[in-house]
């Protein structure tokens, strides 16, 4: 069955975000959940979450904070709240722009029971999340409502832009803007890195040559790229492996020939030999 792909880091589903509101990691070995402290001023709408739902990613199941993506690989997301509700996650991108990626295309938000963990995607729905887009810190952010959420509220989360910043206590916080949410709601942040794109690299392929000299003199001196490489045998040939690939100089000194010299140029080409043939 042919896998659909969901871009992190590219608008490629619609998105939404939430008035000011402060997600940050407590003082544990665990971001998850993390605590909130939201704005008030929202009316009748519940200004601070009422239970929790957790969040890990596959290359960070302990939630540590410490999971990182190269670019085109796929994740795996892990939700589990501790009061039946339904889950939608968002993507913030390094930049802060937010996606919306779940509900998606092939897959909508469905109602889950306390405590119920749910991997996205689902693996009978036939699609991938799979990373891209800017390299930094990003975040998949989990919010469970009791009841759905209007796809206005969507739209407005998708609308916004987060940022971060450092408290007092030295943690670090992630700034969203929140509408109004007139019911029960929790929310989780799960930071990962996105580095750069895998390439593969090409084969090495062999970059070298051989040459032979063959002349009619024994004792020949064989200078190449001006450094001497040997003398020809008995036979008055000589053998020099390991060459780069190019065009390289040669010179031939003769001293049993009255120093007679040959000077002349060859091409050397991978796995391959080639010939210079003098006679003094």
């Amino acid at each position: 069955m042919t896998r659909k792909r969901i871009n992190f880091l590219v608008a490629v589903l619609s998105i939404a975000m939430l008035s000011t509101l402060g997600i940050f990691g407590q003082a544990q070995n665990s971001y998850v959940p993390l605590s909130i402290s939201v704005a008030p001023g929202f009316g009748n709408a519940v200004t601070s979450p009422t239970f929790n739902v957790a969040l890990t990613v596959d290359k960070d199941p302990a939630a540590q904070g410490t999971a990182s993506y190269q670019q085109n690989e796929v994740m795996r997301i892990t939700t589990r709240p501790d009061a039946a509700s339904y889950i939608y996650l968002f993507n913030i991108r390094a930049t802060g722009e937010i996606d919306t990626i779940l509900p998606n295309n092939f897959e909508n938000v469905e109602f889950t029971a306390a405590g119920q963990s749910r991997v996205f995607p689902t693996s009978t729905r036939g699609y991938e999340f799979r990373v891209a887009g800017a390299q930094g810190r990003s975040y998949i952010l989990a919010v469970a409502t009791q009841l759905p959420l209007t796809p206005q509220t969507i739209q407005q989360i998708d609308a916004q832009r987060a940022s971060s910043s450092t408290n007092n206590f030295g943690q670090t916080m992630l700034n969203l803007n929140f509408p109004s949410i007139s019911q029960a709601w929790a929310v989780s942040a799960m930071p990962f890195v996105v580095g750069q794109t895998v390439v593969t690299p090409p084969p090495v392929v062999n970059q070298f040559g051989t040459l032979h000299v063959q002349t009619n003199i024994i004792g020949g001196r064989v200078i190449i790229n001006n450094q001497q490489v040997g003398v020809t045998n008995t036979q008055g040939a000589l053998d020099i492996s390991n060459l780069p690939v190019g065009t390289h100089s040669i010179r031939i000194e003769a001293p049993a020939a009255g120093f007679l010299t040959y000077f002349g140029q060859f091409t050397i080409q991978a796995n391959q030999q080639s010939d210079v043939l003098v006679a003094f």
